[in-house]
């Protein structure tokens, strides 16, 4: 949508797209993909924790961790998206225990991986996931022999909305261990496809 075009009802917020293919536009997300995008990616990971906020909340990956902890019941704890290292491990520490997770793009992560304690903070969570664009050549083999546990996404709006089409469909007759593979694969960020790479945790 385009600024002054109406709203429909059911869209629970409006993030703004990156312009990649053209003029930016605002991508209309409803409270249910919202959440079954949240919910397939606690499957995929292997179960709902606790998230470290480290992207702006106004971008639909920091959204989606803020709708994760919701779900989950947890508190995500919050560090400057331009941490640094110390500031990364600290923020880290404050997960406490149980599953932990963390949502980077792919310059936050090349970045943590240059401080050892950053890199040692990473490594001891769940998982990472990278999204926002192409990883830099070299961080993937860094962060396999930092031991972090990295996930490659897709963008959020892309597959929100892709969501928000399939659901508009007629699903009816459908099982829901049939459907769950497709909404999987139109909702979760860390699908396990070709974009994905992934590390052992140390």
């Amino acid at each position: 949508m385009r600024a002054g075009e109406p709203i429909d009802d059911d869209v629970a917020v409006v993030v703004s797209t990156s312009g990649t293919t053209g003029v930016p536009k605002g991508a209309m997300l409803t409270a249910s993909a919202l959440i079954a995008s949240a919910e397939a990616t606690h499957r995929r990971l292997g179960g709902p924790g606790r998230w470290l906020l480290a992207l702006p909340a106004y971008h639909v990956a920091g959204l989606q961790v803020l709708v994760r902890s919701v779900i989950a019941d947890t508190t995500p704890v919050a560090v400057p998206a331009g941490f640094d290292g110390a500031e990364l491990a600290s923020a880290v520490a404050s997960l406490g225990s149980g599953r932990r997770y963390a949502s980077l793009v792919a310059a936050q992560l090349d970045k943590a991986l240059q401080d050892p304690a950053a890199a040692a903070a990473l490594a001891s969570l769940n998982a990472v996931l990278i999204g926002g664009g192409p990883m830099p050549e070299g961080v993937a083999e860094r962060a396999l022999a930092a031991g972090v546990s990295v996930l490659r996404t897709y963008g959020m709006r892309a597959t929100v909305i892709r969501w928000n089409r399939i659901r508009s469909r007629s699903l009816a007759g459908f099982a829901p261990t049939t459907l769950a593979p497709l909404m999987i694969q139109a909702c979760c960020e860390c699908w396990a496809g070709s974009t994905m790479r992934s590390a052992p945790a140390g």
